[in-house]
């Protein structure tokens, strides 16, 4: 029973609040001491609390990242960009004979490759090519005009393809692979497909996935497997610089995806409405780094991308269907979706040829810095020399391609009229960004990073190729002077040895000489005592 002095304290506690806490049950302690032993077969008490916490919010995080009805997400296209320098051209040539492209087409034109290099003799570059529609070879034309046939994966529809000649030792082709209806709503199935929070273990606790996690990781798959889809066309069939790694494995791509209601990379100003969550599992909620296409209205282009970090050289081009108007297609047809997205394949292209130089210089830089910070200058065995030398010589012959495409870039980046030529006009969405310049475009912001880049590039470059060759020079005269120490050695060693040789052998012939001479002096000595034998017996 309770003393009169406990029932006060209780009640003077219950009256101030403070009533002590009890400790954890005996259950929750020992099941946690069991997940401290075994945490893969029995669960923390905390995570099923913390994950039922969570399922419980699972349909209302669905239906806030889930698109309204009268929502789509066309999923249209993919260009991949590859460049092909002096030591990749070949590759170029041989790709277009592998696909039959080498031939005369069928309005009379000179094949690809006779093109080409007509293209490549002029200093300065500044010609295209266009590949026309490219279908299957087993597939019927859907094509009234000319059109060339490569194989293609098996969720697009058709391609298509343009050749730049950007300087004379630098050419780029730009691919755009159309994809299939079915295949474009990827992206909208990712959004609209409800998801249930579950627990990623990890070394020390567990993760949560939420439903809007799970949806941006579908998203970003989504897009992976379409990069990776248009860089292993290239990789087969037309493999270039990119192709050869230089960006470790990826190509420089730009996806085409149109929004039936909301208006993507939305203005975020003060005072403006919040973007639909939606918009965020896009990746097309923030305007940052967006420019918008005056001439095509709503058009928008987007790179780099905030939240998605393994597409590092992957751009977005973006706009609302509704904002698509009849005067922008000319003669095309306003309500033909292919109708929509050739037109805008047609007009960016251009763009996206001069924005690959800067994927390509970042994989030079990439390149370089790896030289430089690797043990190539400083080999930990000082006895095996020849693969360094072969290293070296590797590396400086790798430079040849950049001292070469780096010394044209320069000057076509300055030149403005050159540069800019089948670029289309993008202003950036936030012209405080660029110096309050009302008349910068994208060109303008291409153009000078590019002239930059190549610039640090190009003395860098020099600066390792010539450190580089004094270091080979150095290392072969040391070399040299090891070899001619070895053979120093050697020599006195080979006199050691026939010296010693020399000595052996006068040992044998001289115990031969012996056995020689001992036999002699034994068979006169027989012979003097036969002699006196005889002389007796006669007498």
């Amino acid at each position: 029973m309770q003393t009169e002095e406990e029932k006060q304290t209780e009640e003077e506690q219950a009256q101030t609040g403070d009533v002590p806490k009890k400790g954890p049950s005996l259950g929750y302690r020992l099941r946690s001491t069991v997940h401290r032993h075994f945490p893969r077969l029995i669960e923390h008490p905390n995570v099923g609390e913390s994950r039922a916490y969570h399922e419980a919010h699972d349909h209302e995080d669905n239906e806030k990242t889930t698109p309204p009805a009268d929502e789509y997400v066309d999923f249209r296209c993919v260009w991949a960009i590859e460049l092909y320098t002096p030591a990749h051209v070949e590759q170029l040539l041989a790709g277009f004979q592998k696909l039959g492209w080498d031939k005369d087409d069928d309005i009379g034109r000179d094949d690809l490759s006779v093109q080409l290099q007509r293209l490549r003799e002029h200093p300065y570059g500044g010609g295209w090519l266009d590949f026309g529609y490219i279908c299957r070879p087993d597939s019927s034309s859907r094509f009234a005009s000319p059109h060339r046939v490569a194989p293609l994966p098996s969720n697009v529809e058709y391609a298509t393809g343009t050749l730049f000649s950007l300087t004379s030792s630098l050419t780029c082709v730009v691919m755009g692979f159309i994809f299939k209806e079915d295949y474009s709503s990827q992206l909208d199935l990712a959004l609209r497909t409800d998801r249930k929070t579950y627990m990623k273990p990890l070394r020390r606790g567990h993760e949560i996935i939420g439903p809007k996690t799970q949806k941006a990781d579908h998203v970003n798959q989504t897009r992976a497997d379409a990069r990776r889809m248009a860089g292993g066309w290239f990789t087969e069939h037309l493999p270039g610089l990119f192709a050869s790694g230089i960006l470790g494995g990826e190509f420089p791509t730009c996806e085409f995806v149109t929004l039936r209601k909301a208006q993507p990379f939305p203005d975020r100003s003060e005072g403006s409405d919040q973007p639909p969550p939606y918009l965020s599992i896009l990746d097309m909620d923030l305007d940052i780094h967006s420019w918008v296409c005056p001439d095509i209205f709503g058009l928008k282009f987007t790179w780099p991308l905030f939240r998605d970090l393994g597409s590092r050289y992957h751009a977005i081009m973006a706009l609302r269907e509704t904002d698509f108007v009849e005067k922008d297609f000319e003669s095309r047809d306003v309500n033909s979706r292919s109708g929509q997205t050739n037109y805008v394949d047609n007009k960016i292209k251009g763009l996206l040829s001069r924005w690959s130089i800067l994927q390509m210089l970042a994989g030079y830089a990439k390149h370089i810095n790896a030289i430089r910070d690797s043990t190539t200058l400083r080999p930990k065995s000082r006895h095996d020399p020849l693969k360094t030398l072969q290293s070296l010589g590797g590396h400086i012959s790798y430079s040849v391609d950049i001292a070469a495409v780096t010394a044209e870039l320069i000057p076509y980046a300055k030149e403005q009229a050159l540069f800019e030529r089948g670029i289309e006009t993008f202003k950036p969405c936030h012209v405080r960004y660029h110096a309050h310049d009302e008349e910068f475009t994208i060109a303008k912001g291409l153009a000078f990073p590019i002239d930059e880049q190549a610039t640090w590039l190009q003395r860098t470059d020099q600066s390792l190729r010539d450190h580089l060759t004094q270091y080979g020079s150095l290392l072969g005269a040391t070399e040299n002077i090891r070899t001619q120490r070895k053979l120093g050695i050697l020599t006195i060693a080979i006199a050691i040895f026939t010296t010693v040789i020399m000595i052996l052998t006068t040992i044998m012939v001289w115990n031969e000489v012996i056995m020689v001479w001992n036999e002699v002096k034994s068979r006169e000595l027989i012979s003097e005592i036969w002699k006196w034998c005889s002389q007796l017996a006669f007498k």
